[in-house]
């Protein structure tokens, strides 16, 4: 650890490093030392919490973004799926409240859901289409996210997906 860091700062009683007991700085009250170093520190301080901000609402507006990005996805890859075979967001909805049901108290994927579909309902013209019955059912209360799971899917290379269960 570097000390030297630390013999500028004005020693404060009571503390590990004097040994004191009170609590009372060992440079005069209101010295020209002791003003600059709470100057110093305020300044510091404050460029932290900007830097924080800026941090923080960066983070939200690429949050957003790469939402929106993901909901154009969706709702293009359903457009393409009712386009192929009409109505098949209606039929797909369905057979998630059939899963849902029949799932009662398990815990599951939308790529499990998918799978189990593939005997039973017309594959759209990619599983992505699934996403908007899943929202369709959650928003419903037919299913609720419980968490967040590495996707099942070997083709997804473990990226986080919802993990549901029936409502």
């Amino acid at each position: 650890m570097n000390t030297d860091l630390f013999e500028e700062l004005p020693q404060v009683a009571g503390s590990a490093r004097t040994g004191g007991d009170s609590p009372t700085p060992q440079t005069p009250a209101g010295s020209a030392e002791d003003r600059t170093s709470i100057d110093y520190f305020a300044k510091l301080q404050a460029g932290y919490k900007a830097d924080a901000e800026r941090s923080a609402k960066a983070f939200r507006e690429a949050r957003e973004k790469s939402r929106a990005a993901a909901q154009e996805g969706i709702d293009r890859a359903v457009d393409h799926a009712e386009r192929d075979v009409p109505g098949w967001s209606e039929v797909a909805l369905a057979f998630v409240k059939l899963y849902a049901t029949q799932h009662r108290g398990e815990k599951f994927t939308g790529y499990e859901i998918v799978q189990a579909s593939k005997a039973r309902v017309t594959a759209p013209p990619t599983d992505k289409a699934w996403g908007g019955p899943l929202q369709r059912a959650a928003r419903a209360g037919i299913i609720r996210k419980v968490g967040g799971v590495p996707d099942p899917n070997p083709e997804r290379h473990g990226s986080m997906v919802p993990l549901w269960e029936a409502a």
